[in-house]
């Protein structure tokens, strides 16, 4: 299964912080075997930041050197070379959960980058395929040409929207038609009094169990800050209704549960303490 997440505003809104703690919180409950990876040069660190930390600048950098780094692994799929594994520069977060950073040193910009991935991104998701049941992909705002190839291909599209009603709005009438289908929303640094469950689905045109509130938590912006997520993760997935972070936990519940459900058509009813696996 292919899942993507995509913010539906150029205004920051956490959407690389929520594709890793669903790819994360996912992996660790129902024992997975998944990788993530950007489509894009992230202007900062990324999801690197959040799995590796201080540690994310020199990771990504050493990244461009090797005899089977990722500009090399993008090289053999352009020309066609047969390729019997994956680039050596995969970064185990989890037990099952896998991190392929993009070159960043190697193409200095965005532009560059998606013009070359451009010309091997089916092939790289073959690849993948072949190696992990599910594939999560944090995609880049602006409708560049690997976007909308991976908007085609996935299962699943997270858009990510501020709790704003003229945003939800505007962004999701002018959301192509053909993806609508997929879309599941997520309304980022949700605060109870503004906007109701009933108000979003109406505005968006998606049904209230396709719509998903994650609150702002300053814990999780500074486990992201300093590559904790995975450890974070591991602490508060079972937490309950005594918990502060329930609001958040529960509601990556709700999503893990739904993917669930859309990969293997089965319906989880709970994920408490007691049911989790690990």
């Amino acid at each position: 299964m292919i899942i993507s997440f995509l913010s539906g505003t150029g205004a920051p809104t956490g959407t690389t912080t929520i594709a890793a703690c669903v790819s994360a919180m996912y992996t660790a409950n129902f024992r997975q075997r998944a990788v993530i990876f950007e489509n894009h040069i992230p202007k900062y660190t990324g999801l690197a930041e959040a799995f590796v930390g201080s540690n994310c600048e020199m990771l990504v950098e050493q990244y461009n050197y090797g005899s089977h780094n990722i500009p090399f692994f993008y090289d053999c799929l352009e020309a066609g070379v047969k390729v019997k594994k994956l680039p050596d520069d995969m970064v185990k977060v989890l037990d099952r959960l896998y991190y392929i950073p993009q070159p960043k040193y190697y193409y200095f910009n965005n532009e560059k980058f998606d013009y070359r991935f451009a010309k091997v991104w089916d092939k790289f998701l073959r690849q993948l395929q072949r190696r992990f049941e599910t594939i999560f992909i944090d995609l880049k705002l602006q409708n560049t040409m690997t976007t909308k190839s991976f908007l085609e291909k996935s299962d699943i599209v997270f858009l990510n929207l501020p709790q704003e009603a003229s945003i939800i709005k505007d962004t999701m009438e002018k959301f192509d038609k053909p993806y609508k289908k997929k879309v599941k929303l997520i309304i980022s640094r949700y605060t109870e009094g503004r906007l109701t469950l009933d108000e979003i689905s109406e505005l968006a045109e998606v049904k209230k169990c396709d719509i998903f509130r994650i609150p702002d938590v300053r814990c999780l912006r500074q486990a992201c800050s300093f590559g904790l997520l995975p450890e974070f993760i591991d602490k508060h997935r079972r937490d309950n209704r005594a918990s502060e972070l329930y609001p958040l936990i529960e509601n990556l519940r709700k999503i893990i549960r739904m993917i669930h459900k859309e990969q293997y058509g089965i319906c989880v009813s709970s994920l408490d303490s007691s049911r989790l696996i690990g």
